[in-house]
């Protein structure tokens, strides 16, 4: 038999360790926690290239979701990369089922251990789904996972799967309740450039009821197409105000949708916009521009309404974006989607929200009124607390 003089090494958690090796397998423990694991994952690139095998065992940060373990079993969920995605849930060992799960959480005591409160302990170290393992601590979720978990026994189908609909294409538009007279609507869009990165949205509130009626959400959409079928959609429901994002690819779907005929676009400025002659200067004037300020105006509308339960879902792929908005405590509390993750879906209905005042009608207080007879004026008020006139 020859002699393979097979080695097994470790490595400390160095910036530099593993360079200038090659083997057939490289595994990483607590991968999450690896300080360097970006730099040592490029130095054991040559390994990977060559055939061998690379396993990241990692738990999950309570805290943050931005590390390339995580980033790397996502991705993998998703069929973004090679890698095979294998999550083990707390009863593989032999013994646990759900009496020991609860023995174990009754016995944690009912304060914060180490920040972990016993709920988001027994996620972290015993989970029983992968979206339990990847759930973030309160401190830094953005939306409460339990008014979440709840909104998620309203998602549905949309309604218009097995039928033709007018001018819609229903393997894009997705209509969960058709267009009711009287109701007033308020739409909004983020736009991605629709290669396989971000997603390209729209979203049809019922301004009243806070719920999202319709709405288109797909990576494959093109700025050109995702207006074409906006237009469509908006039509069914009468075209209602539609604000869109105005990013890059944004300004692309504005385009589109004017010179398909659309004229009800949210705006800045009270001068009324010549959509026919619109030229460079006013088009800027369209849609949502997203800054520092409108941001936290958006997100502060947005995060009290869901946590009150005053916005219903029934998009189920867009509701899962909620559970992975966060607080960036490395970015001075930003709210964004923990690494790996989207927040299209999430910015769509928040801007919907924070616009659905432009449809709602303004409630003005009555004056007054007075009643008249025999040659007397009194008011109304008088006429209750007197008893009339005789």
């Amino acid at each position: 038999m020859p002699v393979m003089n097979s080695a097994i090494k470790a490595f400390p958690s160095t910036q530099s360790a593993g360079i200038s090796y090659t083997a057939s397998l490289v595994t990483c423990d607590e991968h999450a926690a690896h300080p360097y694991a970006d730099a040592n994952y490029i130095s054991s690139k040559p390994t990977r290239d060559q055939g061998g095998q690379f396993i990241s065992v990692f738990t999950a940060d309570p805290y943050s979701n931005d590390n390339l373990a995580t980033a790397i079993f996502t991705d993998a969920l998703e069929g973004k990369n090679d890698f095979v995605p294998l999550f083990f849930p707390y009863d593989v060992v032999p013994g646990r089922d759900d009496e020991w799960y609860d023995r174990t959480k009754r016995n944690i005591p009912e304060r914060d251990l180490a920040q972990l409160s016993p709920d988001l302990y027994m996620a972290k170290n015993f989970p029983r789904t992968i979206e339990e393992a990847l759930g973030l601590s309160s401190s830094v979720a953005v939306f409460d996972k339990k008014v979440l978990n709840s909104m998620m026994d309203s998602v549905r189908s949309q309604i218009n799967s097995g039928e033709l609909w007018q001018d819609i294409d229903n393997s894009v538009c997705h209509v969960y309740k058709d267009y009711s007279v009287g109701r007033q609507y308020i739409a909004a869009s983020d736009v991605s450039l629709g290669v396989g990165g971000d997603y390209g949205t729209l979203c049809i509130m019922d301004a009243k009821t806070g719920e999202v009626v319709a709405d288109i959400m797909s990576k494959e959409i093109k700025p050109e197409e995702l207006a074409y079928h906006s237009v469509n959609l908006l039509k069914r429901f009468r075209n209602p105000r539609w604000w869109i994002e105005h990013n890059l690819y944004g300004r692309t779907v504005i385009r589109t949708a004017i010179d398909l005929g659309y004229r009800n676009f949210g705006y800045t400025g009270d001068k009324p916009i010549p959509w026919s002659t619109i030229d460079d200067r006013e088009i800027r004037r369209v849609g949502f521009w997203t800054d520092e300020k409108s941001r936290a105006d958006l997100f502060g509308s947005l995060i009290a309404s869901i946590n009150t339960f005053q916005i219903t879902l029934y998009n189920e792929e867009g509701l899962r974006q909620f559970y992975f908005m966060i607080r960036n405590v490395a970015k001075g509390g930003k709210i964004e989607a923990s690494s790996g993750k989207h927040d299209d879906y999430v910015i769509t209905v928040g801007l919907c929200w924070l616009k659905r005042s432009d449809v709602l009608p303004v409630s003005q207080p009555k004056p007054i009124e007075t009643l008249h007879w025999g040659g007397q004026q009194k008011s109304i008020k008088d006429f209750i607390l007197k008893g009339g006139v005789k």
